[in-house]
């Protein structure tokens, strides 16, 4: 039985601290045990075209490990600055984490601290603060991508019409093969949606267009596409 949001939430904040960590712990260790295996096997096999691969395997594997490290430590220290801020039972905000930047380039974690509180402190519903959030995710793009909409629909009681509006930001400018690869887009709507009525509609429409896109016949393994209903329309 899938778990609700409080049970979630009070098994991180009452739940003893070693077996949680021992219990969060296990899939990443399998994931990192099964990595290795893998690295091992492969080793093996390149090993037997000659002692340059192998050689040429060991500088790999030690990049790629140095490249995991960093990954891991970005990774897990914005998460946690950004769950300090907005993770106060606010599941939602705290659960959605996406991040973009120049591949191979690093970057340092002062950067988070100063420029996640200031975001958050900034946080607003205006046309403008989604323009600049379009802007702020751009890397590699020429120009930011958003787009908005309003509109009615039946789903009032008694079949009345009911004015939603819808918005979204979205960046990828390359390396963009079917299945999105490095796009990250941001949709949310005053609709009054349920969990599975908005997975509905997110699946549909991203299977006959984002994951429809080539630019450049690259793939990459990062993209993200999620949807935020706040029901404040009504109906």
């Amino acid at each position: 039985m899938a778990r609700t949001e409080a049970e979630h939430y009070t098994r991180m904040t009452e739940a003893p601290v070693a077996p949680l960590i021992a219990r969060l712990a296990v899939p990443t260790t399998i994931s990192l045990l099964v990595t290795s295996i893998y690295n091992l096997v492969d080793t093996a096999f390149v090993g037997t075209l000659g002692t340059s691969a192998s050689g040429a395997v060991g500088i790999v594997f030690g990049f790629m490990s140095i490249i995991q490290a960093f990954g891991f430590m970005y990774g897990m220290g914005s998460g946690s600055i950004i769950a300090r801020l907005l993770g106060q039972k606010n599941v939602d905000e705290a659960s959605v984490v996406a991040s973009t930047g120049v591949i191979g380039k690093p970057m340092k974690l002062e950067l988070f601290q100063r420029g996640v509180p200031a975001a958050a402190a900034r946080l607003d519903h205006s046309p403008k603060a989604s323009h600049d959030a379009a802007c702020a995710i751009m890397t590699r793009d020429t120009v930011p991508k958003e787009t908005s909409m309003v509109g009615e629909v039946f789903c009032g009681k008694g079949g009345e019409p009911v004015t939603v509006h819808v918005g979204g930001i979205v960046k990828g400018s390359g390396m963009i093969e079917p299945n999105m690869a490095t796009m990250l887009c941001v949709l949310s709507t005053d609709a009054a949606l349920t969990v599975e009525a908005a997975q509905a509609a997110l699946s549909a429409a991203v299977n006959v267009t984002y994951n429809k896109v080539t630019v450049d016949s690259d793939t990459s393994t990062n993209d993200s596409c999620f949807l935020l209903a706040t029901g404040a329309a009504g109906g």
